[in-house]
């Protein structure tokens, strides 16, 4: 990074943001894979043996399913922005720490 950077970054914020990133790609790599490929399977499996019992059914539960995808983007988008504010809180929170911290030493 540029010096810069680091000039307009807060310690404590750029210390809390290294630690949950770090946090959320651990959790990503060992549970939301494993977790998402089950459930994609699952869901393939639970599909075909609909279809095989009920296929006017089943075309008519999957005409549904575009407007779920799209109220989940969406929903996706703003738990995003809330997950952004939630840590630009907590990095300020952190060098508010961190700086009260060293002011006691």
């Amino acid at each position: 990074q540029e010096a810069g950077f680091y000039d307009k970054n807060r310690t404590g914020e750029l210390i809390n943001r290294l630690s949950a990133d770090t946090v959320v790609i651990s959790r990503t790599l060992t549970d939301s894979i494993a977790s998402g490929l089950r459930r994609v399977v699952e869901g393939i499996g639970g599909v075909a043996v609909l279809f095989y019992l009920t296929p006017k059914l089943t075309m008519l539960m999957l005409s549904v399913v575009p407007a779920v995808t799209i109220g989940g983007v969406v929903y996706g988008r703003y738990i995003r922005q809330l997950s952004k504010e939630v840590q630009d809180s907590l990095g300020k929170t952190t060098e508010l720490a961190e700086e009260t911290v060293s002011s006691i030493r």
